[in-house]
């Protein structure tokens, strides 16, 4: 949480611009780090201090994060969603809270109500063949349209 609390300071205060072009440049150089692991570090860093006891987002919880790929699952939630989520991981957990475990526990707390099942054949007396069928397609007739009338004549 530290290194990415740091990290996030000297990227938001461009402190690395005084011997570095970038921030890409300041992470490879500086801490053989690439960038996309340090916006790890700082998105987890955000994370756990959502988690942090003294938060008053969600409940004191006996577990906290050891390291930025337990917490990887939950950046893209909000904070709400995000102490919820760790709290029914570490509740869950045997023994050791891992990040598949956590990605796992999010999937099934944030995903979408199933759609309720069709009638079986045993309520209504009759199988279930989806939705209802469509007559084929007849093309239109050619164009120009010569009334029956007109046809019979011979015109």
């Amino acid at each position: 949480m530290a290194v990415g609390n740091a990290l996030f300071t000297i990227r938001e205060r461009r402190l690395y611009r005084e011997k570095f072009k970038s921030f890409k440049a300041y992470c490879n150089e500086k801490w053989v780090m690439s960038k996309q692991q340090a916006i790890r570090l700082i998105n987890g860093s955000q994370v756990v201090a959502n988690l942090a006891p003294h938060g008053a987002l969600c409940t004191t919880c006996e577990i906290q994060p050891i390291n930025e790929a337990q917490v990887r699952p939950l950046t893209v939630l909000e904070p709400d969603q995000q102490c919820e989520v760790w709290e029914e991981a570490v509740r869950s957990a045997d023994g050791k809270v891992t990040s598949k475990h956590v990605a796992n526990t999010g999937k099934e707390l944030t995903a979408p109500a199933p759609e309720p099942n069709p009638p079986s054949a045993s309520h209504s007396g009759f199988a279930y063949s989806g939705p209802p069928r469509r007559a084929p397609f007849t093309p239109p007739t050619p164009y120009p349209w010569v009334p029956p009338s007109v046809a019979v004549a011979g015109l």
